[in-house]
């Protein structure tokens, strides 16, 4: 039960960071959110890491390398970059829904990759979250479809963030169990991310004075974002140490519900709160409840 908790943990913070992150972009062009988020992430969990766990920031066992490495350019180089690349396109309600598709992408590579069983009361409570936030977000989705660029690669990032989310899930399992440290995995795969986000960054911003606008109330917003991302990342990190991922990636699907709601409560005009979404939700609870169950038995 505690990697249920854990999940939806991750799956609230990364709601957060994605309403926190909507508003901080009103004031910060999302290039400098995709860096800024990502030095204070990675700042912030460094300093937990030394003092809570010293020992296993500079005892790093030499197999686990590769698969931190991994697991940091795909969660953060392509997954955390494109998301936000997505959200300034199409929204943080909209993106959530597209994210939420690492459950078919991590529920594949967990079966093709690492051998793991899909039981069938699983594979229900999996197919009923799906179903759920479809029902619970279509509104979102169908509203403002158009064939511009924006919108159109909007979508697409957000669908190349999901196919990274996932992978990143089934990618943690492995790295766990060769390093039993979350908050070093996180450190040092932020650290291996920046190494490609942070320059491509700067170029960007070295060339473009709007990259480098910004206003600190909005700055603050950004910080939020990749503060609570980054909990969800080790929240995730933790849960997949003691559960599945095919137990994992459902649970943490539920956090379109996340977004909608902060952003009903912080971000009115994003979302309302309708029967559509109430009955969505429902059927997602359900579904989560279906595989805490089936991943039991």
């Amino acid at each position: 039960m505690l990697a249920i908790a854990l999940s939806l943990l991750s799956a609230a913070s990364l709601g957060n960071g994605a309403v926190t992150g909507r508003m901080g972009m009103q004031g910060v062009h999302p290039i400098a959110v995709i860096g800024v988020a990502l030095v204070v992430g990675f700042v912030g969990v460094a300093i937990v890491a030394l003092v809570l766990d010293s020992s296993g920031m500079f005892q790093v066992p030499r197999e686990a390398l590769p698969w931190i490495v991994a697991f940091g350019l795909v969660q953060f180089a392509i997954g955390r970059s494109t998301a936000y690349a997505s959200m300034s396109a199409i929204g943080a309600s909209r993106v959530s829904l597209f994210i939420s598709t690492q459950v078919p992408f991590a529920a594949f590579f967990a079966i093709a990759f690492t051998g793991e069983n899909l039981t069938p009361l699983v594979a229900v409570g999996t197919l009923a979250v799906m179903a759920g936030l479809l029902l619970a977000s279509g509104d979102s989705i169908t509203q403002g479809w158009r064939t511009d660029r924006r919108y159109l690669l909007g979508c697409l990032s957000g669908l190349m963030a999901g196919a990274a989310t996932g992978g990143s899930t089934v990618l943690a399992k492995q790295t766990v169990s060769v390093s039993d440290s979350p908050l070093t995995i996180t450190a040092l795969g932020m650290l291996a991310a920046m190494f490609i986000v942070i320059p491509v960054v700067g170029i960007i911003a070295a060339r473009s004075p709007a990259v480098r606008a910004f206003n600190w109330k909005s700055m603050g917003f950004v910080c939020l974002s990749g503060l609570s991302t980054t909990v969800s990342i080790v929240a995730q990190l933790f849960a997949v140490q003691r559960a599945d991922v095919l137990i994992v990636a459902p649970i943490l699907a539920t956090f379109p519900l996340w977004t909608l709601l902060l952003a009903h409560i912080f971000i009115a005009r994003l979302e309302q709160i309708t029967l559509r979404l109430t009955i969505g939700a429902i059927v997602t609870v359900a579904g989560v409840a279906a595989v805490a169950v089936g991943g039991q038995l």
